[in-house]
């Protein structure tokens, strides 16, 4: 019982984001800097809490 594709790519895309917006948050307009910075936390948090539960199914299986 592993992590399925669809879960893999939303922790990949997740973390992925927050890293350019870390890397850009320059180049990025005044305007858009905060509301990107707060959605990029909650995908990271939401990506974070999947590897959690995939973890604790992981145990569970075996």
């Amino acid at each position: 019982m592993g992590i399925s594709n669809d879960v893999l790519l939303f922790i990949i895309a997740g973390f992925a984001f927050a890293l350019l917006v870390l890397y850009s948050r320059n180049r990025i307009p005044e305007q858009l800097r905060r509301p990107m910075a707060i959605f990029a936390l909650i995908l990271v948090v939401c990506s974070f809490s999947l590897v959690i539960v995939s973890l604790f199914k992981l145990g569970m299986a075996g």
